[in-house]
């Protein structure tokens, strides 16, 4: 019966909304269309594949679940789409601001059949600046038109945006130069435009406009498909060659595909305009997110400095209202917890670009000063207008090829080839061809110089300006039917690094003494009578490599030219062509940028053009790029003296000039420089070139007058447009003696999309969620001192942040997405790695600063460091954290500290003795690569282990000091406090970092002991190189030292400075530094021989002897509980140190990895240099074994970056930063006194000299027993010192810090975070370092008290 009625009831309420449809052609109520739509989208979205963020990084069990690797899937989705039909888009577009109303908007939008737009605005100190430009792109797998770029450079992850060339004045209307680079990195993850969508805001948008029944599944007519990421651009920007200013951009990278409709109706009966609606309030970090047609909001996000990002809700005005040509005053929207107040200032500048409207806005966001943008799309894609004439700033404009693009377009039948391919007019297959036979080039066939030589012609026959030799070409296929290539490749891919060049020597005389000339003689014969007939002539054989002219090699001078050869020697002149592309310095030039050392080769034979005088001419200039200016070289007599660089040319600058940007521009002559011209180059009747000397009058006058330099300006002007692609090009010319110009040559400039240095250092960078974040190296500058390699920051690094990531979610309790597409916490600034304190320690909070958060800061910092306006802006960003939440946290982290035990079991059980069997591993570079990826994992799962750890240490040491304090505020702690602390913590046997000194101790004492006399030590080991030394203890007679050596490193050898770099070997692989440091200890052994050494503490007092020593009278309640505490506190600490450990030793493993690949790669020819493997990502080392396209760029920048290294590990940096990092002037001033105060860790009081070291080097030189050590910070390779230091003062650290933790073990009167010591003390000053009171004071004493043994400065 139940079902029955149920039954009848659905029966009635569908056959209802069924009349409803067919009376009205609608289902009746909103309310119950917005129902139906809720339910139909949400179901729509679960069915919508799930294309990136594919990773399970909260419980991976693989590499690719991390995601610190970008995936295939998301790799794939960041190439161009290959477009197959006319009706299809890709469109690209970054845009941003910044406080103070910049703005930049960058778009890129791809066609069917390579045809390519470009939109560029810049708002710049209220200047505003835009180009427009269209054209046919050659690249069918790159972002690019001109010098206008959207570089990939890892997927999701970073993108490199860059233009040079010629942008209009908006407000006046004049042209400038401009060169801009861009570094675009997210904030968070990619959103999908079709999985990631709005429901509330789609619901309203279909249930107002929609009609239903026909539309209910149609959802993607709405939606266009792509992807959107929220992130920031950091760059460079440059005007008329003026200074270059640094801008840091807020905004998004949108990314579309779409389909071009035809008619102007959309599917919901509206014409689809967009639009874009982006603010940001620079004060707070908090931003906004509107898009919209004119039918209503289909998509919106409120985004906070946080990572904490809501769906807007509700907009109170239609999108209709942000179409007008005024906007409106204020509109409000709420997202799911608040509503927001927007007012719009009067004074907006609008940009109309083609299609699209730029809005620069100031705002008022909640109260708040605050800008942003607006970009408008106005009516339909394809409009009638879209192939008129280009508003552009050259002589003149496209012709041909801009033809056939537009008719690639429209025509309704697809191009021979598909996309992006055009017609050839002869087959791949032929061995020969003429420059007049082709119609397009084919770089694959007649390489580099023939293909472009070859569209030279076609152009030349069509002008009267100039001329194109005649001439044919050699193919690549020819090539290839003559050489043994694969015997070649075997005999490169066996032959080691030494062996190159001799392999290269076999290569070519194998070449030479081949029968390729017999074979190919007749067939040249034959090609040279059917072009030049039987007129005596003198012919050009000249190299053309496939990898020569292009757009990431130029390859110029790598390959062998001959000049006036005669025709019956040119099929010997083309087979030593073909051996010039084995030349060791062709074939290094080859490995050195990634490419194979077997390539091919194709060879143009062209009639010799008798020169009165030849050159270069560059439609910019080279340098900058400046389209404004022209440059010409050239001499007298052949281009040969003007290319290889054996004589000083004359030099002519042309300037191209205009009324305005809209007007032809003209050339005229600008700066001129006479070159001092002693020789030039001619040809001789027997065909040969000599050098001879110039004339007086030749010497002192220039080679062209301004005639024919205007005439070259303006032919290359010409050939730039019809075969630049809207590049500046390089052309060689030569001026016949009957005065014909003839072009001999012509290429792209590849060299002015060279990465900056600003680039290089910053490639790595994270992304600032606002310009005032609070960065620290306090933590990080211990461990990872100094400039971090590239290869170590795209793992070591990203598997930290992620670790962190994942015990903030376990505190929380909230089961936050993790982040792999951008550092969250652990933050990259110029190369070197800090903590986010916003993010990582402040995220807890209350109304007022409690005592757990400055407990929190003596951790890690080892002095306070937050205060009301810190505090301030935590809450701002976190907000207060009500009470119920902090109880779930603190259950959280008491369970953490549970949980402890069992983890490290697990982890010891697993890492203490982890090895990578690389003996057994195949040699080949991508198994040894894929090895590597795959054991990733590993370091992640010790790393997360280790994160546990330091979270359980930092929490007990934390409750220990909240104890001791008994409700105290933090303004009231005194130095019994902090005593006591070091009191309480300094109660822990067998901590690893205190264990190394004294095994190292002991190893310097046995070969005191055991080595000879001090004389025979000394001279055999402490004054021998540190490679000398090694080799006499590793094999002395005595076993007992050789034995001892191999125990440390069994134990320790896995241990180095800077330990998590993967670029720094560990001691047992590179035992030079470790001996280094054991030399030093072994002078000091000798040489003090009466002086006494620090040890680890042996005897401890029990728990309740130790709580009786406290000056801090404790409660019996408190007694107990920190009683109950102690055991926590001391497992806290070995813990940490023996998890770093297991990281440091599976890290160990994994170095030894990366050098086995390194090596490989370099037997292998894919890397000139094994050290080079370290200043790439671990991506681009895949790239690079791949052969992938970008090689070149990989291997170039990764030299360019070594080079840089020696600078950037000079720059100083205060321990806290504000907003944009910046290395601070090593002139600073400090105010100097005689005493500083800082944070007490180990108690004890000692009077000696201070040493300030810098580095380990320094101090092995300088510290003598008893000194007290100041340096910046300590880590494991300043272990060797422990035991014979008097004190130590660090500027860095805390509680927790290496320095605290073997001080008190060693029981070291010691004081972390005295700031600016190193600068006010100076080595050999005497100071008394009074541990109890945190203090270091300056102090006179007489000359007989300088040197003080150990045991009698120490008191207690």
């Amino acid at each position: 019966m139940l079902f029955e009625v149920i039954g009848f009831l659905i029966s009635t309420l569908i056959g209802s909304i069924v009349l409803i449809y067919r009376l009205t052609g609608d289902i009746g109520p909103n309310c119950i269309k917005r129902l139906l739509y809720g339910i139909a989208l949400k179901n729509w979205k679960i069915c919508q594949p799930k294309r990136m963020n594919n990773y399970n990084s909260t419980n991976p069990t693989t590499t690719r679940d991390i995601g610190i690797l970008p995936c295939a899937e998301e790799n794939l989705l960041e190439e161009p789409l290959q477009l197959k039909s006319q009706n299809e888009t890709d469109e690209f577009t970054f845009y941003g601001i910044d406080d103070n109303g910049n703005s930049f908007v960058g778009k890129i939008l791809k066609f069917y059949g390579g045809i390519t737009e470009i939109t560029l605005h810049l708002s710049l100190h209220g200047v505003s600046y835009s180009v427009y430009r269209k054209g046919q792109s050659s690249s069918s797998k790159e972002f690019i038109l001109g010098n206008f770029k959207f570089e990939i450079v890892e997927s999701m992850r970073c993108w490199r945006i860059w233009y040079n060339g010629i942008l209009e004045n908006d407000n006046n209307g004049t042209s400038v130069h401009a060169v801009i680079n861009f570094l675009w990195k997210p904030f968070d993850s990619p959103m999908d435009s079709r999985r990631d969508i709005n429901i509330n805001l789609l619901t309203n948008f279909c249930t107002n406009y929609g009609n239903f029944g026909s539309n209910l599944f149609d959802f993607a007519s709405v939606l266009t498909d792509g992807y959107t990421q929220f992130g920031a651009h950091h760059g460079t920007i440059r005007i008329d060659e003026g200074q270059e200013e640094g801008l840091y951009l807020y905004g998004f990278r949108l990314r579309k595909w779409d389909f071009i409709s035809l008619g102007i109706q959309g599917k919901f009966g509206f014409p689809k305009q967009e639009l874009e609606l982006f603010g940001m309030s620079g004060s707070d970090g908090k931003a906004f997110r509107l898009v919209g047609t004119n039918g209503g909001w289909i998509d919106g996000s409120r985004l906070f400095p946080s990572n904490k990002n809501f769906h807007i809700t509700q907009v109170d005005l239609e999108p209709e209202a942000f179409l007008q040509k005024s906007l409106p005053k204020l509109f409000t929207f709420s997202d799911e917890h608040r509503s927001v107040l927007i007012e719009i200032w009067p004074s907006f500048q609008t940009r109309t670009l083609r299609d699209m409207e730029v809005v620069s806005l100031k705002l008022t966001i909640n109260g708040r000063s605050g800008r942003g943008i607006l970009l408008r799309k106005l009516g339909n894609l394809l409009t009638s207008s879209r192939f008129s004439t280009i508003i552009d700033t050259t002589v003149i404009s496209p012709t041909h090829v801009m033809e056939k693009a537009e008719s690639a377009f429209f025509d309704n039948k697809p191009q021979q080839g598909g996309p992006g391919k055009l017609e050839k007019a002869w087959k791949v297959e032929s061995e020969i061809v003429s420059f007049n036979s082709t119609v397009e080039k084919d770089i694959s066939v007649m390489g580099g110089k023939g293909a472009s030589l070859a569209q030279l012609y076609q152009l030349s026959g069509d002008s009267k300006e100039f001329k194109t030799a005649k001439g044919f070409c050699v193919t690549t296929a020819l090539f290839k039917r003559n050489l043994p290539l694969d015997e070649f490749r075997i005999m490169f891919s066996n032959s080691k690094t030494s062996e190159l060049d001799q392999t290269c020597l076999e290569v070519m005389k194998r070449i030479k003494l081949s029968n390729a000339r017999s074979h190919i003689v007749s067939m040249i014969g034959s090609w040279i009578d059917d072009t030049f007939g039987e007129i005596e002539v003198k012919l050009a054989v000249r190299s053309s490599g496939v990898l020569e002219d292009g757009s990431e090699l130029s390859c110029a001078g790598q390959n062998e030219t001959f000049l006036g050869v005669l025709p019956q020697d040119v099929a010997g002149k083309v087979v030593d062509c073909w051996a010039s592309l084995f030349t060791p310095q062709s074939v290094r030039y080859r490995l050195n940028h990634g490419q194979p050392a077997v390539s091919e080769m194709a060879v143009v034979v062209q009639e010799m053009v008798h020169a009165s005088a030849a050159g270069v001419l560059f439609t910019a200039d080279p340098r900058t790029g400046n389209p404004f200016k022209l440059m010409i070289s050239g001499n007298y007599g052949l281009g040969e003296s003007v290319v290889s660089a054996k004589c000083d040319p004359d030099t002519i600058s042309l300037l191209r000039t205009s009324e305005n940007s809209r007007s032809v521009m003209k050339l005229e002559i600008g700066e001129k420089r006479l070159g001092k011209k002693k020789s030039k180059i001619i040809l001789n009747e027997d065909g040969l070139t000599s050098e001879v000397d110039m004339t007086d009058e030749e010497s002192r006058s220039f080679c062209i007058n301004d005639k024919v330099a205007i005439d070259l300006g303006e032919i290359a002007i010409r050939i730039e447009q019809e075969l630049g692609e809207l590049k500046p090009v390089d052309i060689e010319w030569a001026l016949h003696e009957n005065g014909s110009i003839y072009i001999l040559q012509c290429r792209n400039i590849t060299s002015l999309d060279s990465w900056t240095d600003f680039e290089l250092i910053h490639e790595a960078d994270s992304a600032y969620v606002t310009t005032f974040e609070r960065l620290t190296h306090a933590n990080t500058g211990e461990v990872m001192p100094g400039v971090t390699s590239p290869l170590s920051l795209s793992v070591v690094l990203k598997l930290l942040d992620i670790g962190i990531q994942h015990q903030t979610n376990l505190r929380s309790g909230i089961s936050t997405p993790i982040v792999p597409y951008t550092n969250q916490k652990c933050i990259v600034s110029r190369q070197r790695i800090l903590l986010n304190i916003l993010n990582v320690m402040f995220s807890s909070l209350d109304k007022e600063i409690n005592t757990s958060q400055v407990a929190s800061d003596l951790s890690i910092f080892g002095h306070r460091v937050l205060d009301e306006s810190l505090h301030a802006l935590a809450v701002e960003r976190h907000g207060i954290t009500p009470p119920w939440k902090k109880l779930k946290e603190l259950k959280n982290l008491i369970m953490t500290v549970w949980r402890s035990q069992a983890e490290m079991e697990k982890v010891t059980k697993i890492y203490s003795n982890y090895s990578i069997p690389l003996d057994k591993i195949k040699e080949d570079t991508k198994t040894v690569y894929q090895t590597i990826t795959d054991r990733i994992f590993d370091l992640y799962d010790v790393c997360r282990s280790h994160c546990m750890m330091s979270v359980v240490s930092t929490v007990t040491q934390m409750f220990a000091l909240l104890t001791l304090a008994q409700g105290r505020k933090a303004d009231d702690w005194d130095s019994d406090i902090y005593e006591d602390v070091s009191k309480v913590l300094s109660v822990c046997m067998d901590v690893e970092s205190a264990d190394l000194p004294t095994t190292m101790d002991e190893l310097a004492k046995i070969i005191g002991e055991n080595g000879g006399s001090s004389t025979e030590i000394l001279t055999n080991f402490v004054e021998k190189s540190p490679m000398e030394g090694f080799d006499w203890i590793s094999t002395h007679e005595q076993k007992i030292i050789p034995e001892s050596l191999k125990d440390f490193f069994e134990k320790h050898g896995h241990r180095c400075i800077s330990e998590l770099d993967l670029m720094r070997k560990s001691w047992r692989s590179d035992p030079i530094p470790f001996v280094t440091l054991l030399q030093s200890l072994v002078r000091n052994k000798v040489k003090y021989q009466n002086s006494k050494t620090n040890g680890p503490k042996s005897n401890f007092p029990n728990d309740e002897a130790l709580l009786n020593s406290l000056h801090t009278r404790l409660s019996f309640t408190a007694k107990r509980f920190l009683k109950f505490m102690l055991p926590f506190c001391r497992r806290g600490v070995w813990s940490r140190e023996k998890t770093k450990s297991y990281l440091v030793r599976t890290g160990d493993q994994l170095k030894q990895a990366y050098e086995r690949l390194a090596y490989l790669m370099v037997k292998d020819h894919l890397l000139p240099d094994s050290k080079l493997l370290y200043f790439m990502s671990h991506q681009q080392i895949g790239q690079l074994l791949e052969r992938h396209p970008s090689s070149p760029k990989i291997l170039y920048k990764a030299m360019r970056k070594m080079k840089l290294l020696p600078e950037l590990n000079k720059e100083k940096y205060p321990e806290i930063t504000i907003g944009i990092r910046e290395p601070v002037d090593e002139d600073t001033k400090v105010e100097f006194g005689d005493s500083i105060t800082a944070t007490p860790v180990s108690s004890g009081k000692v009077q000696a000299k201070v040493k300030v070291c810098m580095s380990i080097e320094e101090a092995s030189k300088i510290i003598e027993p008893g000194d007290i050590l100041i340096t910046h910070g300590t880590d494991i390779g300043w272990s060797p010192f422990f035991p014979i230091l008097g004190g130590i003062v660090t500027e860095l650290g805390g509680l927790i810090s290496h320095g605290a933790v073997v001080a008190r073990e060693y029981g070291l009167p010691c004081i972390v975070g005295a700031g600016n010591a190193t600068k006010i003390f100076k080595s050999g000053e005497n100071a008394i370092l009074d541990a109890g009171k945190g203090t270091l004071t300056k102090v006179k004493v007489s000359t007989e008290t300088n040197h003080r043994d150990v045991g009698e400065i120490l008191l207690t």
